[in-house]
């Protein structure tokens, strides 16, 4: 009897001292089940108010969410890895590669898209010369970088002033990665007419935010070029370059030669999250008022598809035709 009252009572004893650590497993186990949640909600919470497809945002919302109660974030161990993994599947459901997810401690201060111009991208390089077996001369134009600058339309004045003899015209956007709508539609007011619509703006909600026009009137330092004009793309080419390029495609004022540009047709920002995340992502997009469409995700397509390296003298070839 003594025996059986000693082991109950060694038994009870024993249970004591494990109940503490039973339940700093059960709050591990816990930890490990909520691990991530609040980051991957207030992400989600981000596109279901910011992101330029509503209806998308719904479907990205499902789709994490029901990884994130399967358990599919749990065991990464680092925000970095969650943040590539989300990225990853947020990509794949929306089919949107404008999409990123970031530390702040790694952006560099202001959050938003303008991307800094480089000293390269500044110059505008002019020439002029005869076509092959022609007394025709074109003009030659390399722009890398739509910027928003009073400088850089100085600039383009300067270039164009060069080459204003020119019967016809080259403007290379092979290695222009976009920039700013309001540059974009002064240079197009050298080859369209005055207030011409260009593209609107439209938001989330379907509501017209903007109209891009040429100018009305147009300045007197801008000279309109009404010879032949192409425009030579990549698939670099990018953003407010490829809006130039669709643009002026579909107006039948320019030729474009070369590869499909990039196909960004969004009006991308970056939206903060909490103290730690900012999520890149599109809050608008582009809609031209020619074809009732834009350019996302297709690009625009050449009218002389070539190799980007062979788009220089291809166009010269077709203008001396």
């Amino acid at each position: 009897m003594d025996t059986v009252k000693k082991t109950f009572l060694s038994a009870i004893v024993l249970l004591s001292l494990l109940m503490p650590f039973a339940d700093l497993m059960a709050q591990g186990d816990s930890d490990i089940k909520n691990r991530w949640r609040s980051e991957v909600e207030q992400v989600l919470s981000a596109f279901d108010t910011h992101y330029v497809y509503p209806e998308t945002a719904l479907e990205m919302r499902s789709i994490i969410q029901q990884k994130s109660a399967l358990g599919e974030y749990q065991s990464i161990d680092s925000l970095a890895t969650l943040l590539a993994e989300l990225q990853a599947d947020l990509r794949e459901v929306s089919n949107d590669g404008h999409i990123s997810l970031h530390q702040k401690a790694d952006i560099a201060e202001p959050l938003n898209h303008v991307i800094p111009i480089t000293e390269s991208q500044e110059k505008i390089l002019t020439s002029l010369e005869s076509l092959e077996n022609s007394v025709s001369t074109v003009g030659y134009i390399r722009l890398d970088k739509f910027h928003p600058s009073g400088l850089q339309k100085e600039r383009f004045i300067t270039a164009m002033n060069d080459i204003s003899s020119a019967d016809s015209m080259i403007i290379d956007l092979r290695e222009n990665g976009g920039g700013d709508p309001d540059f974009t539609a002064f240079v197009s007011s050298y080859f369209l007419a005055e207030n011409y619509h260009l593209w609107s703006i439209i938001d989330r909600d379907s509501e017209v935010v903007f109209d891009a026009k040429t100018a009305s009137p147009r300045p007197l330092e801008i000279k309109p070029f009404a010879g032949k004009l192409c425009i030579l793309t990549s698939f670099k080419t990018y953003s407010a370059a490829e809006a130039f390029a669709y643009t002026l495609k579909h107006s039948a004022r320019a030729v474009i030669i070369g590869e499909a540009t990039g196909g960004g047709a969004h009006l991308v920002d970056m939206i903060s999250v909490n103290d730690q995340l900012a999520v890149r992502m599109p809050l608008a997009r582009a809609y031209s008022p020619i074809t009732k469409a834009n350019w996302e995700g297709t690009g625009v397509i050449p009218d002389i598809k070539v190799n980007a390296a062979q788009a220089l003298s291809r166009a010269k070839e077709y203008l001396a035709e």
